[in-house]
């Protein structure tokens, strides 16, 4: 991995050719909108950070160039679209690696985690545990986890669950759920959900 192929666009650093860096400005202005300007450092030190946690969390996870570009290409067009900050979405990526070592689902699924955690009023990274807490537990498939995040998202809808407290309080207790009643699936989850609300 090569650190000087990264240059500084809007303030984060970016991988040069990425395809993320025409976009990247206006990913950083979206998400910093209501917040108004940093200074130049703050933007310098913000995008450092970016760079810097990008390399570790794809490194550990083993993905090359490509595949760093492409996470991080994802994570700003996801910033993009749902006006959420960069930092706070790679933090769900870095999540994924940590819980699950799967960065790559998280990454290729970002926007929909964004825009389901706005939807529902939740911090990603709350949502990120969570689908990562019923992924091991239920052994679910992308697909099912995807799924089992709108159940998730329904379920907060409906007031029967507020996503920061299923993340902290119940998501960790879905695989004693799941090893003590043999559940596995997008049926297990929907049982795991009747139980926890």
């Amino acid at each position: 991995a090569k650190r000087d192929s990264m240059r500084n666009v809007g303030g984060l650093m970016v991988a040069a050719g990425s395809g993320a860096a025409a976009g990247i400005g206006v990913a950083v202005a979206t998400a910093r909108g209501a917040t108004g300007h940093r200074s130049m450092q703050e933007r310098i030190q913000s995008g450092n950070e970016f760079r810097e946690r990008l390399f570790i969390t794809t490194g550990d996870a083993g993905l090359g160039e490509a595949e760093r570009e492409q996470v991080q290409t994802n994570v700003l067009a996801a910033s993009k679209k749902t006006g959420t900050d960069p930092g706070a979405l790679l933090r769900v990526v870095e999540q994924g690696q940590a819980q699950c070592s799967s960065p790559k689902f998280f990454s290729d699924n970002i926007s929909e985690i964004a825009t389901a955690a706005k939807a529902s009023g939740a911090d990603t990274q709350d949502l990120a545990v969570a689908i990562g807490y019923m992924r091991q537990a239920f052994n679910l498939s992308e697909e099912d986890a995807l799924k089992s995040m709108y159940l998730l998202k329904a379920a907060s809808a409906k007031g029967s669950v507020e996503v920061k407290n299923f993340a902290k309080d119940f998501a960790a207790s879905a695989g004693i759920f799941a090893q003590n009643t043999g559940q596995k699936g997008i049926g297990g989850v929907k049982q795991f959900l009747g139980t926890a609300q």
